[in-house]
């Protein structure tokens, strides 16, 4: 850089940057996320993935539309080979998407620090779950504060957003069962473990087991997904279409 960057103590042990090394530093991230979207561009240019999308779900889009995008991609756009990669949440999917190693990914907003572009294409409204024969499927009633009071609870994992909601309204979760898998909470809630309180996508609509509540004024609370890409990537095939699609396809979750 044709500056000092780095001050040494004399005999070594310490180390500190300059004012120059401190201004390179917050610029570090920036670089380093140019030259990852550069390599993920020569990189597909060199093995012939110009025609490639790799796309990034988390379970309860992978579970709910998984199917859908694939086949709604594949028709729009007959001459592009689409991956679709299922990650255990979105911080995982960012990740790899920092990293080259995906062209877009679906996440929740709102999104980490990052060379990250982000189009909102959905609004998952929060739910209650319970089970089929539990007394509040029966009431034919929105949940209310007073319901969540003392209910035993199965916390799904990345429903942080939603605890922190009921503890600003004076209830502090009770939670009975911890699960990280759609269909482990969607059980749970079917044996009367507790119910769940989370976004719409993780219900299975076809599980005549559970019961969707909506929520009362003012529980209600719902998540914004997003359809991400890196800021400096160019060559990203059949992102407009990717868009128009799975907004199609959230209208009929």
């Amino acid at each position: 850089m044709g500056q000092r960057l780095v001050e040494r103590a004399p005999g070594g042990r310490r180390v500190a940057l300059t004012l120059a090394g401190e201004l390179l530093l917050e610029h570090s991230a920036q670089i380093l996320a140019h030259a990852e979207a550069a390599r993920a561009d020569l990189g597909a240019l060199a093995d012939g993935r110009l025609g490639t999308l790799r796309l990034g779900v988390f379970p309860s889009i992978a579970a709910r539309l998984g199917a859908t995008l694939v086949q709604e991609l594949r028709r729009a756009l007959p001459q592009i080979e689409l991956s679709l990669v299922e990650g255990p949440s979105d911080t995982w999917l960012l990740q790899r998407l920092e990293r080259g190693e995906l062209d877009l990914a679906f996440a929740v907003l709102p999104l980490p620090e990052g060379p990250f572009e982000a189009i909102d294409v959905h609004e998952d409204e929060y739910v209650l779950l319970v089970g089929a024969d539990q007394p509040l499927a029966r009431t034919g009633r929105a949940a209310a504060l007073d319901d969540m009071r003392d209910l035993p609870l199965v916390r799904h994992v990345g429903t942080a957003a939603g605890e922190e909601h009921l503890r600003r309204h004076g209830v502090e979760p009770r939670f009975v069962y911890v699960s990280q898998i759609n269909s482990t909470t969607l059980g749970l809630v079917a044996e009367g473990a507790g119910a769940a309180f989370v976004p719409r996508l993780v219900m299975d609509p076809g599980d005549a087991r559970v019961r969707s509540l909506e929520l009362a004024p003012p529980l209600r609370i719902s998540r914004r997904i997003a359809i991400v890409r890196h800021r400096h990537r160019r060559n990203v095939p059949g992102a407009d279409e990717l868009v128009a699609v799975a907004r199609r396809a959230f209208e009929s979750v």
